[in-house]
């Protein structure tokens, strides 16, 4: 049943209450304070405006947009080097909120590989590193063993 799967007012009033302050607005100059202070029907409005979205299978464009910016990874660096920025995603208010009820939501159901190091809780970049150090170690070994074996056989070949 749909209605089993679509969104109550409380989970978007949840959702608008974990936005941080003081972030920047996406492409539609939305900010999270628009929404924090904004009358309470706007919690009613987004609501129907979700639900029609999973009712209807439809998810804006704009919500997969954003304006990417750059930042400065060490002040103190050389600005002139590539090296020394990255770059982050000013994504819409009303797309985080969004996804933020639908991870509330379908929490349960998204389930990610064990392999899988980013954007996963309890694990980070030491974790990715010996898994790439573990198989890196792996084909090392197979690659000398192979390598080993043709080196062999044209000996054997011609001593034949």
């Amino acid at each position: 049943n749909i209605s089993d799967w679509l969104f109550n007012v409380e989970d978007v009033d949840t959702a608008i209450h974990m936005l941080k302050r003081g972030k920047a607005a996406g492409k539609d100059n939305i900010t999270p304070e628009h929404v924090i202070y904004a009358h309470p029907q706007l919690v009613m409005k987004l609501c129907n405006l979700f639900n029609l979205m999973i009712a209807h299978g439809y998810v804006p464009n704009m919500f997969g947009s954003g304006i990417i910016v750059p930042l400065v990874n060490d002040k103190h660096g050389d600005c002139s080097k590539l090296d020394n920025f990255r770059g982050i995603t000013l994504s819409s208010v009303i797309a985080k909120l969004f996804e933020v009820c639908i991870l509330g939501k379908f929490q349960n159901f998204l389930v990610s590989h064990d392999l899988q190091c980013g954007f996963k809780a309890g694990v980070g970049c030491a974790d990715a590193l010996y898994i790439v150090q573990q198989v890196v170690n792996y084909f090392n070994k197979c690659v000398v063993v192979q390598c080993t074996s043709l080196l062999l056989m044209p000996v054997k070949l011609s001593i034949e």
